[in-house]
């Protein structure tokens, strides 16, 4: 058998969160091998082959934030966005990236998450909040559930103008936000990657009341470039703790729409968010953005030569 379908039985056998990415489509050159599986877990640790360096580096970006959505996600690398294999296709299902690995070529990957029934950052959260003075719940449900009854144990749980954080890993996050924003909590935080975030805010801001004295941060927590589980638990603890001493020293996320700076990296030239990119260097007076840690090293060893390039 496969070891990478081998290892990721083992891990759907322990409860471990992952994301199963498989080969759909290739256009040479390029060293992947259509129908090549891989694993990438919550650590950002890749097992088998699906491509270079290049494609490697992406796809460890984009896996973070399928584990963190929950949905299945299309990924397709390109060095031509005109090309005829992206306008085959509905453009909108795709996350389309460039291919900036020397070799070219086209490949396709699908990234299926597989997550444990509870929430990873739901377990790490409940654990923590349980160390300080917080009364925690943890208050698992379905659309199955009994809509009323549903409402009328948020209500007894918000009575005291409680904290909510959303943890449905990317299932009944729509639906649970209606429902449970109508409940009188002090602070409601939705745990999603930030693309999943982006299409909530759109979504929930129409019609807010900006006197709503409840905080809905989307996607929960203070931006402290957190990645894995435990992590992202702290940085919503943090930013629930400021809200309770009702003092924010952090940047927040909400519902407010954010304002980007996309800049085009001198490194492999791919698109980057300096908001949100934790990989930046100084430089000549301007700051830097990166898309992964590898190309800021590089960056800073020939950084003359890279702005050299960019320019010409």
């Amino acid at each position: 058998m496969d070891p990478v379908i081998q290892d990721a039985a083992r891990r759907d056998l322990a409860g471990e969160p992952y994301v199963f990415v498989t080969v759909t489509r290739i256009r040479p050159p390029t060293p992947a091998i259509l129908g090549a599986h891989a694993i990438v877990d919550q650590n950002r640790q890749l097992t088998g082959y699906v491509g270079g360096e290049c494609t490697r580096r992406i796809l460890l970006d984009v896996a973070q934030n399928v584990l963190a959505d929950g949905k299945p996600s299309l990924l397709l690398l390109s060095p031509d966005p005109d090309d005829e294999i992206i306008m085959a296709h509905d453009e909108a299902s795709y996350l389309v990236k460039p291919m900036t690995c020397h070799s070219g070529g086209t490949i396709e990957l699908f990234l299926e998450p597989h997550l444990p029934h509870d929430s990873p950052v739901a377990k790490n959260l409940l654990q923590l909040a349980s160390q300080l003075s917080f009364r925690v719940q943890n208050a698992a449900f379905t659309p199955e559930d009994d809509w009323d009854a549903l409402e009328e144990r948020i209500r007894h749980l918000s009575q005291d103008g409680g904290f909510a954080v959303l943890a449905t890993m990317g299932q009944y996050d729509d639906w649970a936000i209606e429902v449970i924003k109508q409940a009188p909590f002090s602070y409601l935080g939705v745990v999603a990657s930030p693309r999943r975030g982006e299409l909530l805010r759109e979504r929930f801001l129409d019609g807010r009341d900006p006197h709503d004295p409840c905080m809905i941060s989307i996607p929960a927590g203070f931006d402290l470039h957190s990645r894995r589980p435990e992590e992202i638990a702290v940085s919503i603890l943090a930013e629930i703790i400021a809200v309770r001493r009702k003092s924010q020293p952090l940047p927040v996320r909400t519902l407010v729409a954010e304002t980007s700076a996309f800049v085009i990296h001198p490194v492999c030239h791919m698109t980057v968010n300096l908001a949100e990119t934790p990989y930046q260097a100084q430089f000549e007076e301007k700051t830097w953005g990166f898309c992964a840690a590898s190309c800021r090293e590089a960056f800073l060893q020939e950084p003359e030569r890279y702005v050299q390039n960019k320019e010409a």
